[in-house]
């Protein structure tokens, strides 16, 4: 009886190191990486989702002044993607900024995200409308190449631990 007790607590004090491992902050890259990869997920999904749900609810070519409407879902779902993606790199991904300002930090955060929107919307528009590639596959491809301009430009130009405003 007593080898099983001491099995259940090395188990158990296993799990806590490891949780505590999975959630501790972190500066390596490749760990970060692998987190803005969950994050990216989670914020992909969001994503997703809600172009998939406003195409096929909508259509995805009628058109409003003049504009497709699936660039119009594809901002609006990019945006909902990036506030998860926001709150959830803050908490779990990059644990330095270079900004003490919280405010300046999320607008820089925003800007780079905008940045990801137009490669989201150009390559929308090369793999859908050039190639003729269905718009929620290419919305696929369009969301791995944002994820990596964005973990980047993020990783190095917003979060370290060389504080700056």
């Amino acid at each position: 009886m007593a080898d099983r007790q001491q099995i259940k607590e090395n188990i158990k004090n296993r799990s806590e190191k490891a949780k505590a491992a999975a959630l501790a902050p972190t500066s390596n890259t490749a760990l970060q990486m692998l987190r803005y990869v969950v994050v990216s997920l989670a914020a992909a999904a969001v994503d997703w989702l809600v172009f998939a749900a406003c195409t096929w609810i909508f259509g995805e070519t009628d058109r409003f002044l003049g504009i497709q409407f699936k660039f119009y879902f594809t901002t609006i779902s990019s945006l909902l993607g990036g506030i998860v993606n926001y709150v959830m790199s803050k908490r779990w991904v990059f644990n330095q900024s270079k900004m003490s300002n919280r405010l300046m930090e999320f607008l820089f955060f925003t800007l780079i995200g905008g940045i990801g929107l137009v490669l989201n919307i150009v390559t929308l528009k090369i793999f859908a409308d050039f190639i003729g590639m269905n718009a929620r596959v290419a919305k696929i491809i369009s969301i791995v190449v944002v994820f990596f301009s964005t973990f980047f430009i993020r990783k190095y130009c917003l979060f370290n631990d060389k504080k700056k405003d």
